[in-house]
C-alpha cells in the first residue's frame, strides 16, 4: 500500500505542463490551459521578488485581463503567445496598484521580471525539450525551484514525493538512450505513463503501533491482529500477468501456467498470515459489482466441511444512516427589502424573472448579482443571441425612416459586416469549430433576409431605441424601462413592433379565450401568459401612437416564423386581452409586494441546470 502519486500536487502540476504543451498551436498557447497552470497553487504562490504576493496578484490580473474585465489587447483570446501577454503593460500597472493598497512594493520592472521568468520555467523550458536527457534537466530545475521558493515542503508528505521525482530524474538521466532525439509528445507521455502506477511507500516503525504493508511485506513475519482491507476478487488474489513476447497459448502449451503459480503464491502468502494471529479480520465490499475474494470462500467451505452445515458465520455489516432533507432557501421579505421593490423600475425581463423563480428574481434584481463574464468559455446561447441583435441592429440601421430594400447590393454589405463582427466577437473565443458556428448563423440571416425582402414594411421607425414610461394598476405608478428591437410602419400604415428571438421556446400568452378562465396565481399566470414581453411592448407602444392600429410580434430567427400578440380571432376583443395581460401584471405585483410571501424557488429542472444561482439555492 502506499499513496498514489498521480494525487500528489507535483503530480498535477506536471499534468497542467503537459495539457498547455499539447494544446498549443504554434507559439501560441490555448489561455483556458495557460492560466489553469498559472493559477496553480505551487506557481502562484512563488517567491520570485520580494514577497510571493507579487506572483499571486500578478496572476489574478493576467486573469481578469484575459476574461475582458477591462478593454485590452488580450482580452477574450483563446490563443496567445507569451511575446503578446508580456508586452501588455496594464497587467503590470494593475499588479503595482493592487500591490501598493496592500503596502506591498514593487515596480513595474519587477513585476515585468516574474512574468518572464514564469513563462522561461513553465512554458519555454517545455517547448525545448528533445531528449530525455532535456527532459530530465527541465524537471530538475522546476522541482529546484519549487522546493526553494515555494511552500511544497510545508507539508511533510511532499518531501517524499519530491524524493520520487528525483529518482525519476536521474534514472532519465541514466538511460543509455537519453541523448537521442524524441518528440515532445513521446517523452511527455512515457513520463506520464511511469506516473500512472507509481506509489509513495506508508513507512512506520517495526516495533510499535499499526503497520500498513502489502501481502509480500508480511513474510516471515506474524501478528496478534490482522486487518485485511477490500479482500474482493481482482484485489487479492490480484492476477494480471502481461506476456508481452510470448502468447499465453503458447506458454499453457508448454505445461507453463503462470496465472496459476501466481495465485498459489498469494494464497500460500494469505494462509500462512491468518494462521500466525491470534485475531484476524477480514474486510470487504458486496454489491452488484463486486464479490468477496475466493480466499474467503475457502475459509468458509472448510468451515462448512468441518460443522456440516452452510450457515457457520454470520458477516458483520457496516451500515450507515444518512437521512437527506431539502435547504431552505425561502427568503423573507423585511420592510426596506419591500421599500426598494416600491422605488424600483421594472423591465419586462424582470417580471419575467419573478414569474419564472422568485428567488432567482431576489438575487438578481434585490441583491444585484449577477455572473463575471468569462470571455474564455465558449459562447452561449446568450451570447450569440446579443450577437445577432447587435448585428441587424448596425445593418438595418441605413433603413431608419425609409422603406428597407433587401438587394443584392444590401446582403453583400449585411455579410460583409457580420463576418468582421464574428471575428472580433465569437470566432476569437472558440477553437477550431468556429466556422461551424459562423456557417449556421450565416445560413438563418440568409433566410431572415428573404423572408424580410417579402414583407410590406413602409419605413422602419426605430431599432433598439430605450425608453422609459409608467403603467397604474389600482392607484400604484410604477416605473418602466423598455428596448424594442424594431418597429415599422406597414404599407397599411399600422404599426408593428418586433422582438426577436434566436431561442426556440414559445412565449407569447394565449388566446382570450383560454385566457378568460385563468386564475390570478403566479404558476397559472406563468403558465398561460408565458411572458409579459409582447403585453408590455403594446400597451406602451399604444400610448406613443393612439391613433394607429397595433400589433407585436416575436420573430424567430432560427424559424422565420412570426407569432403575433393580438391574433386574427382576437382581433375583435383585442381590449379584452390586454386588460386580461393587465389584470395578470397586478397580480404579479401583489404577491411581489405581499410582506407574507417569501421569495421561493421554482423547481424546474432544464430551467435550474443553467441558473447562475443554482450553487446558492441549492
Amino acid at each position: 500500500m502506499g499513496y498514489p502519486l498521480k494525487l500528489s500536487s507535483i503530480y498535477v502540476l506536471f499534468n497542467f505542463l503537459l495539457r498547455a504543451q499539447e494544446s498549443k498551436k504554434a507559439d501560441k498557447y490555448y489561455t483556458v490551459d495557460y492560466l489553469e497552470l498559472m493559477r496553480h497553487p505551487l506557481i502562484k504562490n512563488l517567491k520570485l521578488g520580494e514577497d510571493p504576493a507579487i506572483t499571486r496578484v500578478m496572476v489574478h490580473k493576467i486573469e481578469e485581463l484575459l476574461q475582458g474585465s477591462e478593454e485590452t489587447s488580450i482580452g477574450g483570446s483563446l490563443f496567445l503567445s507569451l511575446d503578446e501577454i508580456e508586452a501588455e503593460d496594464k497587467i503590470y500597472l494593475r499588479s503595482v496598484q493592487t500591490l501598493k493598497n496592500m503596502k506591498i512594493k514593487a515596480s513595474f520592472d519587477e513585476c515585468q521580471r516574474v512574468l518572464k521568468q514564469l513563462h522561461r520555467l513553465f512554458f519555454r523550458s517545455c517547448e525545448q525539450v528533445t531528449s530525455f536527457s532535456d527532459f530530465a534537466g527541465m524537471l530538475e530545475e522546476i522541482l529546484s525551484v519549487l522546493v526553494a521558493k515555494s511552500r511544497l515542503l510545508s507539508f511533510p508528505f511532499n518531501s517524499k514525493v519530491v524524493d520520487k521525482f528525483y529518482s525519476f530524474i536521474e534514472e532519465f538521466k541514466s538511460l543509455l538512450f537519453s541523448k537521442e532525439k524524441f518528440t515532445s509528445f513521446e517523452i511527455w507521455e512515457i513520463f506520464k505513463q511511469k506516473l500512472q502506477s507509481e506509489k509513495v511507500a506508508f513507512v512506520g516503525s517495526p516495533l510499535q503501533g499499526t503497520q500498513i504493508l502489502g501481502l509480500f511485506e508480511t513474510r516471515s513475519l506474524n501478528f496478534e491482529n490482522v486487518i485485511i482491507m477490500d479482500l474482493n476478487e481482482s484485489v487479492l488474489p490480484k492476477l494480471k500477468i502481461y506476456e508481452p513476447l510470448i502468447p499465453r497459448e503458447v506458454m499453457l502449451s508448454l505445461g507453463l501456467n503462470r496465472l496459476e503459480k501466481e495465485e498459489e503464491i498469494q494464497r500460500y502468502q494469505f494462509m500462512r498470515l491468518i494462521s500466525g494471529a491470534k485475531n484476524v479480520h477480514l474486510i470487504y465490499e458486496e454489491n452488484q459489482i463486486n464479490e468477496k475474494s475466493r480466499f474467503i470462500e475457502e475459509l468458509l467451505w472448510a468451515k462448512q466441511k468441518k460443522s456440516k452445515k452452510i450457515e457457520v458465520l454470520d458477516a458483520l455489516k457496516g451500515v450507515f444512516q444518512i437521512k437527506m432533507r431539502s435547504k431552505d432557501t425561502s427568503i423573507t421579505k423585511t420592510p426596506q427589502v419591500l421599500e426598494f421593490l416600491k422605488e424600483s423600475r421594472y423591465s419586462a425581463s424582470r417580471i419575467n424573472t419573478y414569474l419564472n423563480c422568485p428567488l432567482r428574481f431576489y438575487y438578481q434584481y434585490v441583491l444585484g448579482l449577477k455572473e463575471q463574464e468569462d470571455l474564455l468559455t465558449d459562447p452561449q446561447a446568450q451570447h450569440i443571441g446579443t450577437f445577432v441583435h447587435e448585428l441587424l441592429s448596425e445593418t438595418f440601421a441605413i433603413f431608419e425612416n425609409k422603406r428597407p430594400v433587401i438587394n443584392t447590393e444590401f446582403k453583400k454589405y449585411f455579410f460583409k459586416k457580420m463576418e468582421k463582427s464574428f471575428k472580433n466577437k465569437l470566432a476569437r473565443r472558440m477553437r477550431s469549430d468556429s466556422f461551424l458556428l459562423k456557417r449556421i448563423i450565416e445560413n438563418r440571416l440568409d433566410k431572415f433576409l428573404d423572408n424580410e425582402a417579402g414583407r410590406k414594411v413602409s419605413k422602419i421607425i426605430s431599432l433598439e431605441q430605450e425608453r422609459t414610461d409608467t403603467i397604474t394598476l389600482d392607484n400604484m405608478t410604477f416605473d418602466f424601462r423598455y428596448t424594442i428591437d424594431r418597429i415599422d410602419q406597414m404599407d397599411d400604415d399600422s404599426i408593428l413592433v418586433i422582438d426577436y428571438k434566436t431561442g426556440g421556446a414559445d412565449v407569447a400568452p394565449k388566446k382570450v379565450s383560454e385566457l378568460e378562465n385563468m386564475e390570478l396565481t403566479r404558476q397559472s399566470i406563468k403558465t398561460n401568459i408565458k411572458s409579459f414581453q409582447l403585453p408590455l411592448y403594446y400597451y406602451f407602444t399604444s400610448k406613443v401612437f393612439p391613433k394607429k392600429h397595433i400589433n407585436a410580434q416575436l420573430y424567430n430567427l432560427r424559424t422565420i416564423e412570426r407569432k403575433s400578440f393580438v391574433t386574427e380571432a382576437d382581433l375583435p376583443v383585442k381590449d379584452k386581452l390586454i386588460e386580461i395581460c393587465l389584470e395578470a401584471l397586478k397580480a404579479v405585483f401583489f404577491e411581489l409586494f405581499d410582506p407574507d410571501t417569501p421569495f421561493s424557488p421554482d423547481k424546474d429542472e432544464r430551467k435550474c441546470r443553467s441558473c447562475p444561482f443554482l450553487s446558492l439555492c441549492g
